[in-house]
Order: C-alpha cells, then sequence, then structure tokens
C-alpha cells in the first residue's frame, strides 16, 4: 500500500517534481525502510534498463504478432497461439540466464551447513538441483524471496540474501521444502498448460471477430487493421480476463496450502510456520485482511490461513 506524505508526494528533497508512477512505489517504501534503492540505481537499472529490454523484446515479437496475422489467413489464431507458446518458453529459459542478471547480482552459495542441508533436501526428494544461488535482494529491498527454474534434469534454486539474514537454517529449508512441494506436485507445468489453454481461447475469439470490422466501427475505426483489432479486442474482452484471474488466484491458493503440506510431511511444519510469521514481519505484509478482498485480489493464502493449516497438519501427523 502507499502511505501519504505531504512533503514527499510531489516533490524530491531538491524540488524536482517525481512522476506520478514512480511516487507511490519508490518514496512511500523508502520511508518505512523497506525500498534500498537510491535515485541514480533507480534511474539506471530500474528505469533506463527496463525500458532498454522492453523495447529490445517487445518491438520484434509485437512485428512477428501482426506479421503472423497477416500471413497466417483464416487459421492465424492457431499459428498465434503457437507463437505464444515458443515465446514463453522461451522467455522462461532466457529471463533468468540473461535478462535477470542485468538487474541483480547472481553468485554461487557458499559451502556451509545451510547449503548442505539444501542439497540434502533436494537428494531426499529427487530434486535435480544443478546450482544454487544467491541473489542480492538486499541492494533494492528488504523483501525476502526464494524460487526455483528450469527445465527436466536442470533445476536452479535462487535465494534471495534478505531471506538469509531473516531465517534461520531449518527454516530456510523449510521454505525450500514447500518451494518443492510445488515441484512434485506440477503445480508450475498445470498452470502452464491452464495459460496455454487461456490463450488458445483468447486467439480463437480474436481471430473470429477480427474480420468483422464491428469492433473497429463501434470505436470510430473505419480501417480494419490487425494492430487496432487486437488492441481493442483485448480491451473489450477484459472483463474476462478479471473473471479468469480470480479462478488462477484461486486455484494459486490452493496449490499454496498443497505445498506447505507437503512441507510439513517433510517434517518442516514447525520451520516452516516460524519462518512465515518472520517473513511476514520484516515485509510488514498485512496480516488482518477482509476475506472478500483476498478472494479476489490474492494469489497467496493470507498469513492466518496459512498458519491455521500447518496446525492443522501438524496435528494429523501427531
Amino acid at each position: 500500500g502507499c502511505t501519504y506524505t505531504p512533503k514527499t508526494s510531489f516533490y524530491c528533497d531538491n524540488g524536482t517534481p517525481i512522476p506520478l508512477n514512480n511516487r507511490c512505489e519508490f518514496v512511500p517504501s523508502e520511508t518505512i525502510g523497506q525500498n534500498l534503492c537510491r535515485g541514480h540505481t533507480c534511474v539506471k537499472d530500474d528505469t533506463l534498463k527496463s525500458f532498454g529490454v522492453s523495447f529490445a523484446l517487445g518491438v520484434p515479437i509485437l512485428a512477428l504478432v501482426l506479421k503472423v496475422i497477416e500471413w497466417g489467413g483464416d487459421h492465424f489464431w492457431f499459428y498465434l497461439w503457437i507463437l505464444t507458446i515458443a515465446i514463453s518458453l522461451i522467455g522462461v529459459t532466457i529471463y533468468p540466464i540473461f535478462i535477470a542478471p542485468l538487474f541483480n547480482k547472481y553468485s554461487e552459495m557458499e559451502e556451509g551447513e545451510t547449503k548442505t542441508a539444501i542439497y540434502e533436501l533436494a537428494k531426499r526428494n529427487e530434486f535435480p538441483l544443478t546450482k544454487l544461488y544467491v541473489v542480492d535482494g538486499s541492494s533494492r529491498s528488504t523483501h525476502s524471496n526464494a524460487y526455483f527454474y528450469g527445465f527436466f534434469k536442470n533445476k536452479r534454486i535462487v535465494i534471495y540474501d534478505t531471506l538469509l539474514k531473516q531465517v534461520e537454517k531449518e527454516e530456510l529449508v523449510g521454505i525450500l521444502g514447500h518451494e518443492l512441494g510445488h515441484w512434485r506436485m506440477n503445480h508450475t507445468t498445470f498452470n502452464l498448460f491452464i495459460g496455454f489453454t487461456y490463450y488458445l481461447v483468447f486467439f480463437y475469439i480474436f481471430g473470429s471477430t477480427l474480420g468483422t470490422r464491428d469492433i473497429q466501427r463501434s470505436f470510430g475505426f473505419s480501417d480494419n487493421t490487425a494492430f487496432i483489432g487486437l488492441m481493442l479486442f483485448s480491451y473489450v474482452y477484459s472483463p474476462v480476463e478479471h473473471v479468469f484471474g480470480f479462478v488462477m488466484n484461486m486455484i494459486s491458493r490452493a496449490f499454496e496450502f498443497q505445498a506447505d503440506d507437503f512441507a510439513v510431511k517433510q517434517n518442516y511444519g514447525e520451520p516452516l510456520r516460524t519462518a512465515l510469521v518472520k517473513i511476514h514481519e520484516e515485509n510488514l505484509s498485512n496480516v488482518i485482511v477482509d476475506e472478500m478482498y483476498a478472494a479476489y485480489h490474492y494469489s497467496h493464502p493470507t498469513l492466518l490461513e496459512r498458519l491455521k493449516n500447518i496446525d492443522r497438519q501438524l496435528k494429523r501427523t501427531n
């Protein structure tokens, strides 16, 4: 959330106006000690680099999409769907290797008890861990995170250095036990399948409406161009996207409970419980959240919901 501060909401200390879209993230987070990014670093990395990467990738991809629409004929929607799958898989592959290092420093975790415990967890669950990285998340924020990526037998785990400072070794392994639960139960694969199915429906309906010109005429456009048609259809289709997002949030929250259950079965219920409390304290996350609001906006269960579920699973195992 954002905190309104009269002195800094509209101007920097030197009197320079702050763009509206930067105010909400930069100033309030810095005020409460979460955003550690300073002006030069934020402008150089978060603005200029982000724009450069978006432009370098977005323009060719958009041109390719429009070319496929022009070349594909009546069945262009199917070819566009295949292109989307290819771009998504390539993007998942190259992002952590080539793009993410442009914004943060990634280094292999030093040898020690923590690294040994993580590799032992991976070995027990037959998780094909090949690399274990630590990222300097503290250069920008106090927020913490951990995730894995990679296809088939080439999995890599990334841990924020802030997380290493916030939790103990057993708690960290409990968090990674949760992440391995997502892998073991194929949550990522399921999400990809649902996402690709959604895009298939999206492109099919778009293909059915592009040639009618009804949408373009409704908005005052006389030319039936692919670019305008795609932009307008995305706008008209947005209510469906909200419904889809709501359903995906429901599925995501169910998956989070399942991953927590997996960690409990690995005997990391108590460490995971204490780790979640510490992370929420450090990240200043909301604890009491309206159920209806969380049901629509949250992709993860609230802290209290997760703690209740972990306690329930611990009682069953005991």
